[in-house]
């Protein structure tokens, strides 16, 4: 059937692919930093960027001709896409962080084995401090000002 005697998926139907398509598209949007040759680095995370120029090519292709099928799809089943607010997107990250960070404190970590007396205070003190700092970035980014 085509045009108006096409049946039509329901309202559920359409978030859920919705949903599972927008969690694709945001996984093309890093596939297509790293087909770009871009690598994160930090202090304590960095990516290697292994892809050789012909695969970044390829991959470049793949992600733009997914995109044209998203698109396809958005367009039959009139999907809109998500739009997080960076400041959202932050304060999950950071909401989402909170509780690993407390979990640092040495009253936690001795379930990994005893802690060093003498280490205890040091350390503790500075997971609050660096606890503080992502709850900070977490308000920074709430205020938008």
């Amino acid at each position: 059937m085509t045009g108006k005697n096409r049946p039509a998926f329901s309202d559920d139907h359409r978030r859920h692919v919705a949903a599972t398509l927008g969690m694709l598209d945001e996984s093309l949007c890093a596939f297509s930093r790293w087909a770009r040759g871009h690598a994160a680095r930090g202090v304590l995370y960095e990516e290697h960027n292994d892809l050789s120029p012909e695969v970044r090519h390829r991959l470049r292709k793949e992600i733009s001709d997914l995109r044209a099928l998203l698109r396809e799809t958005q367009k039959e089943l009139g999907l809109q896409p998500e739009r997080p607010a960076a400041s959202h997107l932050i304060w999950v990250a950071c909401s989402a962080l909170w509780e690993h960070l407390v979990e640092l404190e040495t009253r936690y970590l001795k379930a990994y084995g005893p802690v060093p007396p003498d280490l205890a205070g040091p350390h503790d003190a500075r997971m609050r401090d660096i606890s503080a700092r992502v709850q900070h970035i977490s308000k920074m980014a709430r205020s938008k000002g």
